[in-house]
């Protein structure tokens, strides 16, 4: 967080991608963050990066949202690419609905359909003739976002944050209870 404008506005998405951004993110100012809210609508953070920039143009916008959320809206990449709303999204993926998984899994010691066949989304990007990055060793992500920031500048633009399944999960029972409490 410490590489965004003072004035940047991140908008998150539901699942753990979003529990570890909103526990390590920093507000800087009152509307900086944008979160998903009480109901958990899964493919947010998209849209809502979308909606932001084209209401403060001027802003560095970005979203933070796994693999399975931005499958549920990814269609609106190409809005995002029309209207020139240079955006930042950063996609956790893990192949999978990853809270679910962990829910799945603490509770009933086994998952059950919440595995994804996620494609490169930094190819998906480029396909569009925005800025794509995939990291795949986590050393490399302070040095890719730099570069990400300097391209969304101009494009919208996707880095692939490929976690596989050791991705770190903070406690479901605190989760839960931050989402009903």
């Amino acid at each position: 967080m410490d590489r965004l404008d003072e004035d940047a506005i991140v908008v998150t998405d539901v699942g753990v991608h979003s529990v570890w951004g909103n526990q390590l993110g920093r507000v800087r100012r009152p509307d900086s963050l944008q979160l998903v809210g009480r109901w958990a609508e899964m493919g947010f953070a998209l849209p809502g990066a979308i909606a932001a920039k084209l209401v403060y143009p001027n802003r560095q916008v970005v979203g933070i949202t796994g693999d399975g959320c931005f499958l549920m809206s990814d269609n609106d990449f190409a809005t995002a690419v029309q209207e020139r709303a240079n955006i930042l999204l950063l996609i956790m993926n893990d192949s999978q609905y990853g809270m679910i998984y962990k829910m799945q899994r603490d509770r009933f010691e086994r998952a059950y359909a919440s595995d994804l066949y996620t494609p490169n989304f930094a190819r998906y990007a480029e396909a569009f003739g925005a800025a794509g990055f995939r990291v795949e060793d986590p050393a490399d992500l302070p040095a890719v976002i730099d570069r990400a920031l300097k391209a969304s500048r101009d494009v919208p633009t996707i880095v692939d944050v490929v976690a596989g399944y050791t991705y770190p999960y903070p406690p479901v029972d605190r989760v839960v209870a931050g989402l009903v409490g």
